[in-house]
């Protein structure tokens, strides 16, 4: 975030009293306990122990935006397995708490990474993290990436939007690698069937996006990513019988 859009923000809120600024250092718990003081529609991230105080988004930006939480969505709908959200603030590690633009995760009770704590935050690294890069690429594809490879995201998206391009990492055994696009379409090892085509992402309409999605939910790979999902779910109910 610039200095001149906080100092707008503070022009027009001056009955508020903000509890950090940009480029304060802190660790995650010194965060929560401040951000839980902030004032509604504040929204700032903890990198690396670094403060990103977060406020303007251009249309451009919102556009994308809208188009993949949709995609992600109809993926998610697909399987009680599954579950994720936008714009939601991380218990990533000791000295991290993003606010990614999506995320996606297999729920826990299906053998998922993440939990939900008492206070409703996501704890530990999703399976699939979405960032949305308009003038964040510097620390999308730097710092963030590095936080989010360090803690265990499985596959990390970062889109482009004044390239028109997307970036796919997956991770192999300690670091992320970048995936390629197969005939222009972004196919996920860690989700079968989530499939993203590059080009109708940036077109004018979200119907070949979604299309091209549900050529991937109706392959049988998805299937039997789903078979196995259910069978890990019946595994640990009837653990917790016994």
């Amino acid at each position: 975030m610039s200095t001149a859009v906080l100092e707008d923000y503070l022009v027009t809120h001056t009955d508020i009293e903000l509890p950090f600024f940009n480029g304060d250092h802190m660790d995650q718990k010194s965060f929560f306990k401040l951000y839980e003081k902030a004032p509604k529609g504040f929204h700032a991230e903890l990198i690396e122990g670094v403060v990103y105080i977060r406020m303007s988004t251009q249309f451009s930006h919102g556009k994308i935006s809208r188009l993949m939480a949709a995609w992600i969505s109809e993926y998610i709908d697909s399987s009680e397995a599954f579950d994720g959200a936008d714009v939601t603030t991380m218990k990533l590690g000791p000295l991290d708490a993003p606010e990614p633009d999506l995320v996606m995760f297999v729920k826990p009770e299906y053998g998922g990474q993440v939990r939900i704590d008492r206070k409703g935050y996501i704890v530990g690294a999703p399976e699939f993290v979405i960032e949305i890069a308009n003038t964040t690429k510097a620390m999308d594809l730097g710092t963030k990436k590095q936080s989010y490879e360090l803690a265990g995201v499985r596959e990390y998206c970062v889109i482009l939007v004044k390239e028109s391009r997307v970036i796919w990492f997956i991770r192999g055994r300690k670091h992320f690698t970048e995936m390629k696009a197969k005939d222009g379409i972004f196919r996920s090892v860690v989700f079968p069937g989530l499939w993203l085509g590059e080009k109708e992402l940036f077109g004018k309409s979200s119907k070949p996006l979604l299309e091209i999605l549900q050529l991937g939910m109706s392959t049988p790979e998805h299937a039997a990513f789903l078979g196995t999902l259910k069978a890990k779910q019946k595994t640990a109910l009837n653990g917790h019988q016994h």
